[in-house]
């Protein structure tokens, strides 16, 4: 009995682990929509999708036409004569590419191959952790129905052990063992510890 006791303390921590993370999710889509919304994993990789779509949008910005402007304005004082003199000048720029023999093009190209990686590599995580929750929920539906099948067989022992301390005190302290009579006292295989001793 003493044996049972500290497996009875493991199986009953068990089952309230395996209640907890069973209270979260009660069927399998629930377990898995839980796992797509919460994942931080998928949250890192959908930010590096956005991130590398945005290289895309640098590299087509390079064959668009760039206008630059620039204005500036001093005035400078002069102490010789006490007068203020006013000075501006403006700049205006630009920029068209022309020819770079294609790489610019080539660039763009590159960028638009790194977002379908990126897409590719969001599809793996998504998979990944879709499998990881599939798995632990499998797994914790079987430790819970082992959970249960280690508790029935330990009410079924217990009262297995219960029965032979009934059977025994029935019988009365006449037919308990005696040396000499062997195994016949128990309906056993083994013989009395006093019978083996002589």
């Amino acid at each position: 009995m003493n044996n049972i006791k500290p497996s009875l303390m493991v199986l009953t921590i068990s089952w309230f682990l395996v209640s907890a993370v069973a209270g979260g999710a009660q069927t399998l889509t629930d377990a898995l929509i839980n796992a797509y919304r919460n994942s931080p994993q998928l949250k890192s990789e959908r930010a590096t999708l956005r991130s590398t779509d945005e290289g895309t949008a640098q590299a087509r910005a390079a064959l668009r036409p760039s206008l630059n402007a620039k204005l500036t304005g001093s005035q400078i004082y002069s102490f010789s004569t006490g007068s203020f003199t006013d000075a501006a000048s403006a700049e205006l720029g630009l920029k068209l590419l022309l020819w770079d023999g294609g790489n610019t093009r080539l660039g763009v190209e590159v960028a638009r191959l790194n977002v379908e990686l990126a897409r590719q590599a969001l599809i793996d995580v998504e998979q990944q952790v879709l499998l990881n929750a599939a798995t632990a929920f499998v797994d914790m539906r079987r430790d819970a129905e082992f959970l249960e099948l280690a508790e029935n067989n330990r009410r079924v022992i217990a009262k297995q052990v219960q029965a032979a301390k009934d059977r025994f005190e029935v019988r009365g302290p006449a037919h308990r063992c005696q040396p000499g009579r062997g195994a016949a006292c128990w309906g056993v295989k083994h013989s009395c510890p006093a019978s083996r001793n002589t």
